[in-house]
């Protein structure tokens, strides 16, 4: 969030959800972070009791499974653009860049060899 001069308020610390909206359409993880977003009830909801003292069943253990290998994919891809190659809890090793990611612009194409003869021309043969 930091890349992206984005200030998320105290009060929706826990809310993934509405963290993860404020990111641009472009940014390549949204939309594996979006697929995250119920992990929100899970920041506070399940953490502590409710009012008759009971605690909410974990996550199943394939969701659980297949959630960490998406969180751990996107901490992966996020490391590799900010250029973070110790992702130890110990590593004071700072960010290569802070620049905000974005998805790769695909070249135009060039039509101009329209004809697919290979002569970097449009049109059949020239005479």
């Amino acid at each position: 969030m930091t890349s992206e001069q984005v200030h998320i308020e105290r009060k929706d610390a826990h809310q993934l959800d509405v963290s993860i909206d404020q990111l641009p359409a472009d940014h390549p993880l949204k939309q594996d972070l979006v697929a995250t977003g119920f992990l929100t009830e899970y920041a506070t909801t399940y953490r502590y009791p409710s009012s008759t003292g009971r605690i909410r069943a974990n996550l199943p253990r394939e969701r659980f499974a297949a959630t960490l290998e998406l969180a751990n994919s996107i901490l992966e891809r996020a490391a590799k653009h900010f250029g973070v190659g110790n992702l130890s809890i110990a590593s004071d090793e700072p960010a290569m860049t802070v620049a905000p990611m974005r998805m790769p612009r695909s070249e135009p194409s060039d039509t101009s060899d329209n004809d697919g003869d290979g002569d970097g021309r449009a049109g059949g043969p020239r005479r």
